[in-house]
């Protein structure tokens, strides 16, 4: 009787230990979730500042993005280097929906358009959303720069780029741009499947 109450004890002891473990795992996790919830809404107002958004990049970054960096925090650490990746491109996003006026500008925003809309893609399919919902953000995104492309390369005079030896006008090279940006976006959800 005795061995059955010490057996009895020592897997009483061993529960309680086991249930204190669970319990320090369980609080350590509601920190770390603290933490990267408020180091992201941190993030985000640090890196959005005053600058005007269109609705549809504040609900980008407000939503899923802030989703993103949230859970990069809990499971690799608010600093790491995949979190402060997915920070420093809340202020590139941010950058390329601001007006531009110089060709110059619009001209690096082109350029810069397909490294953006990739990094945004691989976020959002790390955080594991839908390609349709994907498609929606990227889509919506594709308007807001189509909408500062256009007006900055002054669309109603006509002016005309050069395209491997031909004269183009600037709206058939926008739409080569649209197409082929489009067709990368079907590359990669190919990718994705």
């Amino acid at each position: 009787m005795l061995q059955r109450f010490d057996a009895f004890l020592q897997q009483d002891e061993q529960n309680n230990e086991a249930a204190l473990k669970d319990l320090r795992t369980s609080r350590d996790a509601e920190e770390r979730r603290y933490i990267a919830i408020k180091d992201a809404d941190t993030a985000l107002q640090m890196q959005i500042g005053d600058r005007r958004l269109p609705k549809s990049v504040l609900e980008l970054l407000q939503g899923p993005w802030r989703d993103l960096i949230i859970k990069i925090g809990e499971e690799q650490g608010v600093g790491s280097a995949p979190w402060s990746e997915r920070v420093s491109f809340i202020n590139e996003l941010v950058s390329s929906v601001q007006p531009r006026e110089k060709k110059e500008e619009v001209r690096m925003l082109a350029k810069q358009l397909p490294s953006i809309v990739v990094r945004l893609h691989k976020g959002l399919k790390q955080l594991g959303m839908s390609v349709d919902e994907m498609r929606k953000y990227l889509s919506d995104l594709e308007a807001v720069h189509m909408g500062i492309l256009k007006p900055a390369l002054n669309l109603k005079s006509g002016p005309t780029l050069r395209k491997k030896g031909q004269s183009v006008s600037a709206i058939d090279a926008l739409l080569d741009m649209q197409d082929e940006m489009d067709e990368m976006l079907v590359e990669w959800e190919e990718l994705a499947d």
